[in-house]
């Protein structure tokens, strides 16, 4: 239950505070930010314009689109806690495609309206190859990069059948090489924040128990046996029974 509310980061309290109508000004000038850093400030005066023109043809829809892209803003400006906000911007920034949708002409059928379909068509294909083109380093990761490489580096020290306990950061790498691609066969990840050694001891009685935990916020863990030094902010202990 800690795990899944982020009840250990008070996630709940901010939760509700996102309700507070005081902060709605801050979620529309993160909104307002983000398209411009997205999309510029012309495209930002068009989504704005689209939204008018969307609003008369089927208000109704529009307003449930806005308020399910744009409702994470409200949360983004009162937490503190998250370092990478982007996340919670990405609905509100992909909110632009329908608005600036909205603003095509309904095409007729025809020469016309066919050959200004098609004209659209090659407009929008030429502009998406040049924005791949210039973001191609977003596709492309150095082999050291993502969470592999602690796969790897954790296998030849915790056997099948052990349970290996670390924060929520390389448990998800962790747990996708447990649990998806086998890549860590018949290991239990847990994710902890809180390091309760004393838990953990109880579970040797029938498992071999391994904490993952950075050297540097914890040098050492009472009643265990520190294993191997993976790198400089990965060390691997074993629980003693």
């Amino acid at each position: 239950i800690s795990e899944l509310t982020g009840s250990q980061f008070e996630t709940p309290t901010y939760f509700l505070a996102s309700f507070n109508p005081l902060h709605v000004q801050d979620a529309l000038w993160a909104f307002i930010s983000g398209i411009n850093a997205q999309y510029g400030a012309v495209a930002l005066l068009l989504i704005f314009l689209g939204f008018a023109v969307a609003w008369r043809r089927d208000w109704r829809t529009t307003l449930v689109l806005t308020i399910a892209c744009t409702a994470s803003l409200l949360f983004l400006v009162v937490y503190p806690n998250e370092s990478d906000v982007g996340r919670y911007r990405l609905l509100a920034s992909w909110i632009a495609v329908p608005l600036l949708g909205a603003l095509t002409p309904r095409l007729r059928d025809g020469l016309t309206g066919g050959l200004t379909y098609a004209a659209l068509l090659a407009f929008l294909a030429v502009n998406a190859g040049l924005t791949f083109e210039s973001q191609r380093a977003f596709l492309s990761h150095a082999s050291g990069e993502g969470g592999r490489w602690v796969i790897d580096a954790v296998r030849p020290f915790v056997p099948p059948g052990s349970v290996l306990v670390t924060d929520w950061l390389d448990a998800t790498s962790l747990a996708y090489g447990a649990y998806v691609d086998g890549s860590l066969p018949g290991r239990i990840v847990v994710s902890d924040d809180q390091l309760r050694a004393d838990l953990y001891r109880h579970w040797t009685n029938g498992r071999r128990v391994f904490i993952l935990v950075n050297p540097r916020d914890v040098p050492q863990i009472p009643g265990a046996r520190d294993v191997a030094s993976l790198d400089a902010y990965h060390e691997l202990f074993e629980v003693q029974p």
